[in-house]
């Protein structure tokens, strides 16, 4: 079986999105999440997530924005952060979704004090945006064992796993829903 792993310096960079089209929303067992496109293989997407959406899953349901069909995707944990990848073959994506694209990983760090959005699906399966603050870019959280990102929004369940966008992916964002 292939380990997964994550480096420092990959966990340190902000997620930017290119487009609101790169995300989905997950249901694993009886809860909903949101997951974003990582990166297009040729042979399978990664999707990233929350580590606790898909706890105790091998498999998830990953429901695309027609919600005419689901598509299975094998979960990969990090271990040792709220982290997890979903694998999922090309040959399934290729019927079921049109103009996903996944998110461009910046290398600049969010600052203290600037706008967020953050954004997913609530769990009964609406896009929410939620405005608030970042307070710290990278701090160690006792109660998480691990460093993170820590913002100052608020958020509602189904959430979990979507993306944090500062003010100008923001403004990408809205131009394109």
């Amino acid at each position: 079986e292939e380990e997964w792993t994550i480096d420092e310096e990959t966990a340190k960079t902000t997620i930017k999105a290119e487009s609101c089209a790169c995300m989905l929303q997950i249901q694993a067992n009886n809860q909903r999440g949101s997951a974003i496109l990582w990166e297009k293989g040729e042979e399978d997407w990664s999707f990233v997530t929350a580590a606790h959406v898909v706890e105790d899953c091998d498999l998830v349901r990953l429901m695309p924005l027609s919600q005419e069909a689901d598509i299975e995707a094998v979960v990969h944990r990090i271990e040792g952060v709220d982290l997890a990848f979903l694998q999922v073959d090309t040959n399934r994506l290729e019927e079921c979704i049109v103009g996903l694209v996944e998110v461009s990983k910046g290398t600049e760090p969010i600052e203290h004090g600037k706008k967020i959005h953050a954004i997913g699906y609530d769990s009964s399966g609406e896009h929410s945006v939620y405005e608030g603050i970042v307070l710290e870019p990278w701090i160690y959280l006792e109660d998480f064992d691990n460093y993170m990102l820590l913002c100052e929004c608020d958020a509602v369940p189904g959430m979990s796993g979507g993306a944090v966008f500062d003010e100008t992916d923001f403004i990408e964002y809205l131009n394109t829903v």
